[in-house]
């Protein structure tokens, strides 16, 4: 999960919109998930910038918990020239998100979501998906 504003410690996933996390909150893979020490796993951001955007890549790269043998890597892309749409790419899923939930959550005081899947095994590898919380929509690019 990415929040904004506020944080959760909720590991358990639910389908959104959710009362148990922050109002805003982008969920590329809300699962279980763990950072073991002494390995190239990390949670990892570039920013980039020219003279009509920025642009930040948040990189995730963990393990399903329990196991250290279960990759989860994925990326999170979001520009300024394109304010409330998010790309989610997909690079390693263990289980094709057999136990996630994949979407994104906003708006205050109603909250509105976005899911395009809740513990269905629909996430795969080399998956590309923009997420518009201006329309409301989830498509596949």
């Amino acid at each position: 999960m990415l929040s904004i504003l506020d944080q959760s410690n909720r590991y358990l996933n639910d389908p959104l919109p959710s009362e148990n996390i922050a109002p805003f909150t982008l969920c590329p893979f809300w699962d279980d998930g763990v950072i073991f020490d002494g390995t190239p796993e990390g949670i990892f951001y570039e920013i980039t910038a020219d003279d009509t955007q920025v642009t930040i890549t948040f990189e995730f790269l963990y393990a399903q918990f329990p196991s250290q043998d279960r990759t989860i890597h994925f990326l999170v892309g979001y520009s300024t020239a394109r304010p409330g749409v998010y790309t989610y790419t997909y690079l390693q899923v263990p289980d094709t998100g057999d136990g996630a939930t994949v979407g994104a959550q906003y708006g205050s005081p109603n909250l509105s979501a976005v899911m395009f899947s809740y513990n269905e095994a629909v996430i795969t590898p080399g998956l590309v998906l923009t997420v518009d919380t201006n329309k409301g929509v989830i498509t596949r690019c």
